[in-house]
């Protein structure tokens, strides 16, 4: 009996180590992403932070990879308390997922929030940077913003062509008698701002405010959902005091109990929380996590339908349908 009872504790150990490797490896992959996501961010838009007002854009990004690079971090840290069966190491590893947990929860907040208020802080600022700064002296940044801004999306002006009629740029004997910039044209050659023709420069409806917009929205919900979203699902993996489960923690903490009874250390009889939980615990936390699940994808959705309707004020009413 006794022989019988070593053989399963021996199966019950390989079977919750590698069920937390498995753990490991998603979360590991999961910060890499989450990494990929803040880097990928940057460098698609970093030619335009020079005409946005605010770094909370920015912010958003580098949160979002310092969080991924903890989450990896993290995740190497769980095999290694996998390994050497350490308490130490858990500890670690626990509070380390706390900290992961409120950074990408800020990271999704401050998307969010920035988000809401990207349109208003387009319209009165890109306007003012073409009219003030573009072309000026230590003002450089700034200008190859707005002209890789008009090439990529095949637009002219904040809101038309029309705007660089009041630009200092436009207005000075250095323009050469431009009506436009040259990035403005569709095909760029030196002085084909010259002539402002529609078969010549990019007439769009909405003018670069609509374009830049609908850029930095989609880039903002998706850091908000990834960041928000991977909080949410890393806070309902927390571990639980009186009972195993699934939780990757308590598995761990289970397998360090059950692989030092095996050498003989002593430890402290577990308490019986049979009374305390359902027989079948595993749905338990099977319920909040789908329901945290359907709450992200609702958020997702309700974003993605006023992603839509640039610069509608319909957001109360998409995100209750």
């Amino acid at each position: 009996m006794a022989h019988y009872k070593a053989e399963q504790d021996d199966w019950l150990i390989v079977y919750l180590k590698y069920l937390l490797f498995v753990f490991n490896f998603f979360f590991w992959v999961g910060g890499a992403a989450v990494m990929a996501v803040g880097v990928w961010t940057l460098v698609e838009k970093s030619g335009y932070l020079s005409i946005l007002a605010s770094s909370t854009f920015a912010a958003s990004a580098y949160i979002l990879i310092f969080a991924g690079a903890l989450v990896m971090v993290t995740g190497f840290l769980g095999f290694g308390a996998i390994i050497r069966e350490d308490r130490g190491c858990l500890s670690t590893y626990f509070c380390l997922l706390l900290v992961i947990f409120l950074v990408e929860l800020v990271a999704g907040v401050l998307a969010h929030m920035y988000y809401q208020r990207l349109s208003d802080e387009l319209k009165q600022h890109l306007t003012r940077t073409l009219a003030e700064n573009y072309r000026q002296p230590g003002a450089a940044h700034i200008t190859a913003s707005v002209d890789r801004l008009q090439q990529d999306f095949k637009c002219c002006g904040s809101n038309s062509s029309a705007d660089w009629q009041h630009s200092a740029y436009i207005l000075s004997r250095e323009a050469e008698g431009r009506r436009v910039p040259d990035s403005c044209c569709k095909t760029v050659v030196v002085r084909c701002g010259q002539r402002a023709h529609p078969s010549n420069i990019y007439k769009v409806e909405g003018g670069c405010i609509t374009k830049l917009e609908q850029f930095l929205a989609d880039h903002l919900l998706l850091m908000g959902a990834v960041g928000i979203g991977v909080a949410c699902l890393q806070g309902n993996l927390r571990p639980s005091v009186h009972q195993m489960s699934f939780n990757p923690l308590s598995v761990l903490e289970k397998t360090l109990i059950m692989g030092r009874r095996k050498r003989g250390s002593p430890i402290r009889k577990p308490t019986d929380h049979s009374d305390q939980g359902p027989a079948y615990p595993f749905f338990g936390q099977l319920l909040p996590f789908l329901c945290v699940n359907g709450a992200c994808h609702a958020y997702t959705c309700a974003m993605g339908s006023w992603l839509r309707e640039p610069g509608s004020n319909k957001w109360a009413e998409t995100a209750l349908l």
